[in-house]
């Protein structure tokens, strides 16, 4: 207002008269005042709409925002507060600044975000498949250990039928040789003689070797009986230390 008073005060005199070089002296240094107070103005307004920013970036922040989601606050609000001054002015490179700080800040805590995301997941598919494949392996193991059962019934059979077969030719064996041995008892004849006491070796010598094989078929059993108390020892000691 001082400045417009001045300005037209000046043009009521000619620009060679003395009022006109008076007037316009206090014109100038009311136009000196405006401008002073036009950028002071101008650099209070920025000061107050940074602290706004920083205010609301604390309120963010205490109200449990995320480093990202302040982060891309700060982004939106630095635009908009640089968008309202011109490029070549002091107020634009320094919203700029805070902007391209920003920007940056943004950019790590996006990035963190995301590795932070990557690892969480990487761990659950590592534990997830931790999982799968100790289930596959006990899976593996109570399918083979069933097999191996069925296996060993089968080969338990296998020696029982073996056995009684066994035990069934020998009696049968040892009734014929002994009806034989019977009927060569009246013998007189060198020949049936001779028979006899043939039939009568074989005979002892099948008896010898059926003792031997029902030794061998006891130590078999005691060996038979200390593995598997070995194995369900052995089982039970892994089931402790599990």
């Amino acid at each position: 207002q001082r400045l417009y008073l001045w300005q037209q005060l000046r043009n009521r005199y000619g620009k060679d008269s003395e009022y006109y070089a008076k007037a316009d002296e206090q014109a100038r240094a009311a136009r000196k005042d405006v401008a002073s107070a036009t950028e002071r103005e101008a650099r209070d307004t920025y000061d107050e709409r940074a602290k706004l920013i920083e205010r609301e970036v604390r309120r963010l922040e205490d109200s449990g925002a995320t480093e990202a989601q302040v982060a891309a606050f700060k982004v939106e609000q630095w635009t908009k507060l640089r968008g309202q001054y011109a490029k070549d002015s002091e107020y634009y490179e320094k919203a700029d600044e805070a902007l391209y700080q920003a920007r940056k800040s943004l950019v790590d805590k996006t990035s963190k975000l995301a590795e932070a995301l990557v690892k969480a997941e990487k761990s659950r598919i590592d534990a997830a498949k931790k999982t799968d494949l100790e289930a596959i392996e006990e899976r593996k193991k109570a399918y083979v250990a069933a097999q191996d059962e069925k296996i060993a019934a089968i080969d338990e059979l296998l020696a029982k039928e073996q056995m009684l077969n066994t035990d069934a030719d020998y009696g049968t064996q040892i009734a014929e040789k002994n009806a034989r041995i019977a009927e060569l008892a009246s013998a007189v004849g060198p020949e049936g003689i001779a028979e006899r006491e043939q039939a009568i070796k074989e005979r002892d010598r099948m008896v010898l070797e059926h003792d031997r094989d029902l030794r061998k078929r006891e130590l078999d059993s005691q060996k038979t009986a200390l593995q598997k108390e070995k194995e369900t020892q052995l089982t039970a000691y892994d089931r402790e230390k599990a």
